[in-house]
């Protein structure tokens, strides 16, 4: 039986419009749940505690920009365990680096694997860093984590673009990662 080969990238404007949409609806949602549970956090400042350093605002913002990144890094992580755990030879298929001219880090799987394992290695960093600490956040009352959970949320917002894209593709199709651009390459069987 013969494959189809098809292309399925994403744009990265779409990507970031779809990432600002996301940051709408998340604080659309977020900002009156927690203000019917505890109030309006920014009333007072003292609610952001781990990453306040008194006396030194820059420092505590700097902070939050170094988690921020190291949590983009932990991000691409995830996706390469997942891909190595479904990939036949694990991590000799897994390679990760960044496009700084576009400014996106990547991980890349160059074995292709069934559409399930595809997608759930592609959400993974999507529901470990975004929506479970966005829960616990919410549930804790933890201004930084919650803030983190979704800027790492928005951090997926192609992941989520890919996801949706693949959505009418049959169960049995092939996804492999696409070696220089966001999204990936479709084998799907031909009848015949």
């Amino acid at each position: 039986m013969a494959n189809d080969q098809q292309k399925l990238t994403i744009n990265l404007t779409k990507a970031n419009i779809l990432a600002a949409v996301i940051f709408i609806i998340l604080f659309a949602l977020c900002a009156p749940a927690w203000y019917l549970q505890y109030g309006w956090p920014l009333r007072d400042i003292g609610d952001f505690t781990v990453l306040d350093i008194p006396g030194y605002p820059m420092l505590s913002s700097l902070l939050f920009i170094v988690i921020l990144f190291a949590g983009i890094a932990v991000h691409e992580l995830i996706h390469g365990l997942v891909f190595a755990h479904y990939a036949a030879h694990g991590w000799k298929s897994i390679s990760f680096g960044a496009n700084w001219k576009s400014c996106v880090f990547f991980c890349h799987c160059d074995e292709p694997m069934k559409k399930r394992q595809y997608v759930v290695g592609v959400l993974a960093p999507f529901v470990i860093l975004g929506i479970l600490p966005l829960i616990a956040g919410l549930l804790f009352r933890d201004v930084e984590v919650t803030v983190l959970a979704i800027s790492l949320t928005i951090a997926a917002a192609g992941d989520l673009l890919v996801v949706w894209k693949l959505r009418p593709y049959p169960a049995d199709t092939l996804v492999l990662d696409h070696p220089s651009e966001p999204g990936c390459i479709l084998y799907t069987p031909t009848k015949g």
